[in-house]
């Protein structure tokens, strides 16, 4: 199995902080996108619980601790520790073990390998001994929304919107617009009309600077351009 053009290492190690003999996954607690199975034992009684991630086994190990200790019925192995917690059981021993080593699913990709191994492992349990339901094997796989097309438009649109805020925005807020309409509308009608008279004023003085040939034209042009329009 390839890895970023490299052979997948057989062993990812161990970070506990009291060595190999206290990590929860017999010195193989940093392995990611792993199949593992939890089990535990009350007494004679024993279930098993299968589960997977495609993270690090320590950082899921964590999670499940984390459920318990908060009441978070998360998955079917939290549920049982919880109940056995209400009826003042405490187990006897809870042990985890690596079962299979899968990558997830890539972009592209029509199948997650990492999925379907738990559920073929899940499917094969012993049912008097497994805590996993069987809806779980018809569950869909949960890698595959971070490759949809409607995340990767959504993050792209939110970006443009970034872009619109780092250049100020819009040119011409709806606000403004407003402003000037009513500053235009408040405008009293002599002022209209002076700014008529300057405009014709102004013309007349450019008509009176040009030959006669030149008006001429000019009022020819205007002429045809009223036609038209």
């Amino acid at each position: 199995m390839k890895f970023e053009g490299r052979e997948a290492p057989s062993s990812y190690g161990c970070n506990c902080h009291g060595g190999p003999t206290t990590c929860p996954l017999q010195a193989e607690c940093l392995t990611p996108s792993l199949v593992y199975e939890g089990t535990v034992k009350v007494g004679d009684d024993s279930k098993t619980y299968v589960g997977q991630t495609c993270r690090t086994f320590k950082t899921r190990w964590n999670l499940h601790n984390s459920d318990v200790n908060c009441g978070r019925r998360r998955t079917e192995m939290t549920n049982y520790l919880l109940d056995l917690k209400e009826k003042g059981v405490t187990p006897d021993s809870i042990s985890w073990s690596k079962l299979a080593t899968a990558y997830p699913r890539g972009r592209g990709s029509r199948m997650c390998s990492l999925c379907l191994t738990e559920k073929v492992l899940i499917a094969t349990a012993d049912r008097d001994f497994s805590l996993n339901e069987r809806s779980e094997v018809t569950r869909r796989c949960r890698h595959r929304d971070e490759h949809l097309l409607t995340n990767f438009l959504s993050h792209h649109s939110s970006g443009s919107t970034n872009e619109e805020e780092d250049r100020g925005g819009p040119e011409r807020p709806e606000e403004n617009l407003g402003g000037q309409e009513e500053d235009q509308g408040g405008q009293g009608q002599g002022d209209v009309q002076e700014d008529q008279e300057d405009h014709e004023e102004e013309e007349g003085q450019e008509e009176e600077e040009l030959p006669e040939g030149a008006r001429r034209l000019r009022k020819k042009r205007v002429t045809s351009y009223t036609h038209f329009y």
